[in-house]
């Protein structure tokens, strides 16, 4: 029997005789072959979406697996970032459903895969944006993944303490788990929500964080990350509306990191956006919804440059970033704003210059809430630019 399954049910075990992409997108030789391995488990969630499994040449999805079957880490080489990236989130997904079956959470493991997380991304952010962003088909393991490596890679820049960063991975990781007790209808729909739905997704912080009280020793910390990352700095947000005073720097973070995240996957009536747009959406919502330093910070702290931010190079010079290289670690195109004195350039006299440095040239970043960005911006707006 031909069934069709969520990629996050697949086990090793079962035959797989179809996917939700084309065979040349995937990794493997076959159309059709037994799954035999965690890391081919892992690939498949990578990749896809949905598979469908041949019941009658391999495991069904309700047979109980047998001793050592559960797929692991224990076969992935965690000593590269794409192997602690697939052990992470193969072992986040099996909270997940362990959540899901049981209706409790085991924190101890949270706590354990956001540290595991965290040595995987200290040698170099840059690697964990590039592998972040060539995930194709969103699912919950690989979102919370994501939002948490972004907000670790943020948390390492802007210095917090190894208790804090702790707190942060864990929260980030759990950000979303109080959608497990909302409805199948709100947590898998793919068109816009109703007015009575919306209020009914809205509940999901508040969800999560009694999870949470249920479960033991949860921090605060990580109470307050789960409970706020909806919250914008304007009062705009939800579950309670509270503005930047009232918002811990760690909860700033992990809700720019899964903003930032949730950007860059198709939902219903809004197209998935790159990486680099995603990160100048943030960039530019920074004085109003988020923090305009911590955005700021982030950009610096990934190496990635958005375009329409300003930034200040080795030789003193300020410049606007321009439109997205074909590289997002290549060569830039800038729009010189200043000299090294720091004086305005005369736009009139070349209108579209523009030059080609290279990343390691920029020395820091200008947060939008800067009066010098506001400023070089309504400069900018006169001269009829950007």
């Amino acid at each position: 029997m031909i069934k069709k399954i969520n990629a996050e049910q697949l086990e090793i075990g079962m035959y797989i005789v179809d996917t939700d992409r084309k065979w040349l997108d995937l990794p493997f030789f076959r159309t059709r072959f037994a799954v035999t391995s965690a890391k081919q488990v892992a690939t498949l969630r990578e990749y896809c979406r949905f598979v469908c499994i041949d019941t009658a040449k391999g495991k069904d999805i309700s047979d109980s697996p047998p001793a050592g079957a559960i797929p692991s880490s224990a076969d992935l080489d965690t000593t590269t970032w794409e192997g602690c990236y697939a052990a992470v989130r193969l072992g986040y997904a099996d909270v997940l459903r362990r959540a899901a079956a049981e209706n409790t959470l085991d924190f101890a493991t949270v706590d354990k895969l956001a540290a595991e997380l965290e040595q995987g991304i200290s040698p170099g952010s840059g690697r964990v944006w590039g592998g972040l962003m060539r995930a194709t088909q969103p699912d919950p393991a690989a979102k919370a993944v994501n939002a948490a490596a972004l907000a670790l890679v943020w948390g390492l820049a802007t210095g917090l303490s190894a208790e804090a960063l702790r707190h942060l991975g864990s929260g980030a990781l759990l950000l979303d788990i109080g959608l497990q007790r909302l409805p199948d209808a709100i947590r898998t729909a793919e068109r816009p929500f109703d007015a009575d739905e919306t209020a009914l997704f809205r509940q999901h912080p508040q969800c999560g964080r009694d999870m949470l009280l249920a479960a033991s020793d949860v921090p605060i910390e990580v109470l307050d990350i789960v409970l706020n990352h909806h919250e914008r700095a304007d009062g705009s947000g939800y579950p309670r509306g509270l503005g930047g005073g009232d918002l811990s720097r760690a909860g700033q973070i992990a809700a720019m990191a899964a903003e930032c995240e949730d950007l860059c996957w198709e939902h219903a009536g809004r197209p998935a956006m790159s990486g680099l747009q995603a990160l100048a959406s943030i960039y530019n919502a920074g004085a109003r919804l988020f923090d305009g330093d911590l955005t700021a910070d982030f950009v610096r702290a990934l190496g990635v440059w958005p375009p329409g931010c300003l930034v200040e190079l080795a030789g003193g010079e300020l410049a606007v970033v321009g439109d997205i290289p074909a590289s997002e670690f290549g060569a830039l195109s800038l729009r010189p704003v200043t000299n090294s004195a720091k004086e305005l350039l005369d736009f009139a006299a070349d209108p579209d210059r523009t030059v080609r440095v290279s990343a390691s040239e920029i020395v820091r970043i200008l947060s939008l809430a800067d009066p010098i960005t506001r400023f070089v911006r309504y400069y900018l707006r006169q001269c009829g630019g950007h």
